[in-house]
Order: C-alpha cells, then sequence, then structure tokens
C-alpha cells in the first residue's frame, strides 16, 4: 500500500514526509541557489574589492534566488550588510534612507539625533564607512525591489559612493535588487543608468539541471537515461521552480509506492500548474482552498507574484495536494 499525503497545506512537513519516504539525509534542496553560474557570478561580485562599474543591479524572477542570496551575504565573516527591508520602497526618501544607512554604521548611540542636511550627511556616511572599514568590514547597501525605489533616492546612492570614493578603495557596495523590469527603470534615470552593472539570475541550463540533480538525489533515478529525460523536460527553470518539479516528481513515486524515478514518472516533471492542467484542475479550485484570490495563484504560478515566500509556499502546497487527491483517485 502506497504511503500517501493527506491534504497538508506546508510545505516544510510535505518535503519532510518525502525526505523520510525516500530516506534522504538532510534537505537535498538547500543549496538548490548556489548551482547556477549567475548566482555564483553575483555573490563574487558583491564581494569583490571592487565591483565593476558603480553599482550592482541584480535581477531576477520571483524564485531565482533574490532573497537567498541577501540571506547567504549576512551570513559572510567580514561583510555588514545594510538591508532597509523595514520600509517600504516607494515612500525611501533620501532623508529616511541616510538615517537608516547612519544608524546601522554607528557601533555605539545608533538612535541619537541625526543633525544636517544632506551634503553633511554624506559627510558623516563617509566618516563612519572609513572607521567600518578600519575594522575590516566591506559594506553592502542592499537596495530590495529596485525598480519601485525614488529616481532622486537612487541618486543619492550614486552620490554617497562617489563622496566617499577619494583615492581609498570601494568603502561601500551598492547592490539593487528587483524584477527584470527593474533594469529599464535604472536605465531610464539620468545620472544612474549607466552606473549600474548588471546581472541577471537566469534560470537552470540543461547542463546545470543534470549536474545539480545528480548531485542532490541521483541515486533516486533507475539509471542515467532516467535522470537525463527528466533534466532535459525541465532545463531552462528557475531554481524554485526546479525544486518543486523534483517534489512533483517524489510525490508521483511515493504515490504508486515505489522507491526510485521511472520513466513512467517523467510527466510528473510539470511546473504545479501543468500538473493542475493536466489534471482538469481550475485555479479557482487552488485559490479556494488556499483561501487566496485567483489572480495571487495565478501569479505564483507565472512567477510575477510579489507577496511573500510564505504564501507562494503555500499556495504551491495546496496545488500539489490537489494534484495528489486527483491522482490517488484515477
Amino acid at each position: 500500500m502506497a504511503n500517501h499525503l493527506t491534504l497538508d497545506t506546508n510545505i516544510t512537513r510535505i518535503q519532510d514526509t518525502l525526505f523520510d519516504y525516500f530516506a534522504l539525509e538532510g534537505n537535498p534542496f538547500k543549496r538548490i541557489f548556489h548551482a547556477t553560474v549567475a548566482f555564483k557570478s553575483a555573490i563574487a561580485a558583491i564581494k569583490r574589492e571592487r565591483m565593476p562599474g558603480y553599482m550592482l543591479a541584480i535581477s531576477a524572477q520571483v524564485g531565482a534566488g533574490k532573497t537567498t542570496l541577501v540571506r547567504l551575504l549576512d551570513s559572510v565573516e567580514g561583510l555588514l550588510l545594510i538591508h532597509p527591508e523595514l520600509f517600504h520602497q516607494q515612500n525611501v526618501s533620501v532623508t529616511v534612507l541616510q538615517t537608516v544607512i547612519i544608524q546601522a554604521l554607528r557601533t555605539t548611540d545608533k538612535y541619537a539625533p541625526i543633525t544636517g542636511d544632506q551634503s553633511k550627511k554624506c559627510r558623516d556616511i563617509a566618516e563612519l564607512l572609513y572607521h567600518r572599514k578600519e575594522d575590516g568590514l566591506k559594506v553592502i547597501l542592499i537596495l530590495d525591489d529596485s525598480q519601485q525605489w525614488q529616481p532622486e533616492t537612487l541618486r543619492m546612492m550614486k552620490r554617497i559612493r562617489e563622496s566617499v570614493f577619494l583615492g581609498k578603495g570601494d568603502l561601500i557596495n551598492i547592490v539593487a535588487l528587483g524584477h527584470p523590469s527593474a533594469l529599464n527603470r535604472l536605465e531610464s534615470i539620468q545620472e544612474v543608468g549607466r552606473r549600474f552593472t548588471h546581472i541577471n539570475l537566469n534560470g537552470f541550463t540543461k547542463e546545470e539541471t543534470i549536474q545539480y540533480v545528480e548531485g542532490s538525489i541521483g541515486h533516486l533515478f533507475a539509471d542515467a537515461t532516467v535522470l537525463q529525460a527528466w533534466c532535459e523536460s525541465c532545463a531552462d527553470r528557475r531554481p524554485l521552480l526546479i525544486q518543486n518539479l523534483l517534489l512533483n516528481t517524489l510525490n508521483r513515486v511515493m504515490i504508486r509506492g515505489g522507491k526510485q524515478i521511472e520513466m513512467e514518472d517523467i510527466d510528473s516533471g510539470l511546473s504545479i500548474r501543468e500538473g493542475l492542467q493536466l489534471h482538469n484542475i481550475s485555479q479557482n479550485a487552488v485559490a479556494k482552498e488556499a483561501k487566496v484570490s485567483t489572480s495571487a495563484v495565478s501569479q505564483v504560478f507565472d512567477g510575477t507574484y510579489g507577496g511573500t515566500q510564505t504564501k507562494i509556499d503555500h499556495i504551491n502546497a495546496v496545488g500539489l495536494e490537489l494534484i495528489n487527491k486527483k491522482a490517488k483517485a484515477i
């Protein structure tokens, strides 16, 4: 008798069930975002002593690794990340951003009054940056969802960097993260557009897919031919989608009571959206079960949803479980 999943909309519990069933030690998907050349190039560029260009723009669709990149950088010794994520990007003025930077760079009296005009605050930031460099720290300013930031704020980033680049090396690296549409917006802003070097966190190539799958769960494929076929069906997908496709495939094997991925399981190398279509399950049904709007479901499956990762995982888990129920009924 196959060990079926019950309706469980927590993606972590679904993963744990599958990992237990296949006797997988740890989480084989933990480093999935690290497997692409683009991700490694972005990390290397950010950590470089002198970044190419004035600032670095990293664009990516949902699920390509922007959040993972920030978390990784935050754990690197010798880096000080300034990531003003508590502010809604459209409302971040120059004054607010300067205040955030000064407070993050201070080692004492972080919330003491900050006085002076924008020019004085730039000088204060430069002085604090010199001190942090003497402490052996490299400062990285992260501008998340950069397509939404005010043009004047982005121009101020250029001025801040220039004010501290006085023959003493780069004291602050500025990294703008956002949707690919952010690049067009940045390029259109006078004084800013040409100062960015652009890196796109794109999907897995066929070669990267094979390398990652072989290294993570390659032993669960019946043979090399099956692994090759699965990877060919799923190449050029974003890392998070590759993860969902692997979960779909493992889930299909578990439902039929198997222990290895066979050629018959390759059709489960579909996205959750494609799996729903295959089983004639509407997005309305997913929305009703997940207690969200149909538009949110559509955006998650299209990779354009701007909400939290928790909500994305929840909607994907609901879609996966509806596919499970339909598959068990066949």
